[in-house]
């Protein structure tokens, strides 16, 4: 729907390429698209961090900040979900750190649990 309405909106700047509310439409959409696709991406991982997966929660909020690197929006905007991105990826960091058990022997198999978490 919002591709079908930028879509619309590029049209009309073909006939009317000075109309600034038509400019300002086209960014406000283009900022709406990149939303949702940021958006999409923090879900995941939200929903991935809930569940425990944590490595897989990181991998979701790096390609949160992927598209939100490539996406048309304000400055100001990007910069802000950009550090609540890296947030949220060093909280899980840490969450990682503190989950692993330090191991008293080097030949200490993992258990089934840490492999599944590390394979995520």
């Amino acid at each position: 729907m919002a591709l079908r309405a930028l879509d619309v909106i590029d049209s009309a700047l073909k006939i009317y390429p000075d109309e600034a509310e038509l400019h300002s439409s086209a960014n406000a959409i283009r900022e709406y698209i990149a939303s949702v696709k940021v958006a999409h991406w923090v879900e995941l991982a939200e929903r991935a961090a809930f569940k425990g997966h944590y490595r897989r929660a990181i991998d979701r909020y790096r390609d949160a900040l992927f598209y939100l690197s490539r996406e048309q929006m304000a400055e100001a905007a990007r910069e802000e979900t950009a550090e609540r991105l890296s947030r949220e990826i060093e909280l899980l960091r840490a969450r990682l750190k503190v989950q692993r058990p330090a191991r008293t022997k080097a030949s200490e198999p993992p258990t089934e649990n840490e492999r599944n978490e590390w394979s995520d």
